[in-house]
């Protein structure tokens, strides 16, 4: 008897320790993803826009937070066509490489969130510590994080959460090796990467206009 019940035990147990965890949706339509990479004196400025993923979290223990995602490399924008066409060549991405097809995409992964300050309105920040894979290389990084702030309704009956993130890494650990005649001076190895990201679930239908109409009528009685 005791076995049955520690096997029912055992069995609820994955339940119950995700039952806060809600799943959103990456909502590309309302998230960056950008990039920065030395230049001379200066530094260039890029973004992808085309990318899909979800985010974990339980607003109570934001330690179960983890996120997974998929970015499509030929989405890539400097605002040169020159210098983007050169960034999906066999030069950097290679993007149209049939014997490499993991060379389209960027993906991301992370399970390990380290929060180092809790203050009010449900902001959290702390380490991500995740895996990002480039190029068919995966290695890990990790990202300053803010959650900022507790999930809210939008008008269209969405739970919605924003989160902003910053890191860097060397783009030779990718194998993105190519150099300018000139040298490191006129692209840089180390890339900056500024994450604007909002997720959203369905919580709820939104109102209908005669349904915002009777509830008007009702608030003035």
């Amino acid at each position: 008897m005791k076995k049955r019940y520690l096997a029912l035990a055992f069995l609820l147990m994955p339940i119950t320790a995700f039952a806060n965890v809600k799943t959103y949706q990456i909502d590309k339509d309302h998230s960056i993803v950008s990039f920065r990479i030395g230049h001379l004196i200066g530094k260039v400025q890029g973004s992808f826009s085309d990318f899909t993923g979800e985010i974990k979290m339980d607003e109570k223990n934001p330690k179960k937070f983890s996120t997974a995602s998929t970015i499509n490399v030929d989405s890539i924008s400097t605002n040169n066509k020159k210098r983007d066409d050169h960034l999906k060549s066999p030069d950097f991405f290679d993007v149209n490489s049939k014997e490499h097809t993991d060379y389209k995409t960027i993906t991301f992964e992370a399970k390990n969130f380290q929060v180092d300050e809790n203050t009010q309105g449900g902001i959290q920040k702390g380490k991500l510590n995740g895996y990002i894979t480039i190029h068919g290389f995966k290695q890990p990084i990790t990202l300053d994080m803010t959650v900022n702030g507790d999930p809210i309704l939008d008008p269209f009956g969405n739970a919605r959460i924003s989160i902003s993130a910053t890191g860097s890494l060397n783009r030779q650990d990718f194998g993105l090796n190519w150099k300018h005649p000139a040298g490191e001076i006129v692209v840089g190895d180390v890339v900056e990467i500024d994450l604007e990201v909002q997720g959203f679930r369905k919580v709820q239908e939104p109102k209908s206009a005669s349904q915002k109409n009777e509830s008007k009528k009702d608030s003035k009685k």
